[in-house]
């Protein structure tokens, strides 16, 4: 499944740190996402959450692929924590 959302920073200057946050309840069930670019919460148009996208659901992931484009040279760094109760997505 591949999906493509698209979302303009507030402030485009500078280094960015984006996160996704997927929270999940003690059965595993996606319960709410959040994305942030440093402290600032964006959403990305045309993006639903409801019902819950499926390919959103940690619990479903065997790959996990990140894309970084810019006019920039490259120099990201990718983390990815799974949590007792969700997923968090960094890239900086």
């Amino acid at each position: 499944m591949r999906e493509c959302h698209t979302s303009a920073p507030a402030n485009t200057s500078g280094p960015h740190t984006l996160k996704v946050s997927v929270r999940v309840n003690a059965q595993g069930v996606p319960q709410s996402a959040a994305f942030s670019d440093g402290e600032d919460a964006f959403t990305f148009s045309g993006l639903s959450l409801a019902p819950f996208p499926e390919w959103l659901n940690p619990g479903l992931w065997t790959h996990l692929r990140v894309t970084a484009r810019g006019s920039s040279a490259a120099g990201e760094t990718i983390s990815v924590r799974y949590l007792p109760d969700g997923t968090k997505i960094l890239v900086r």
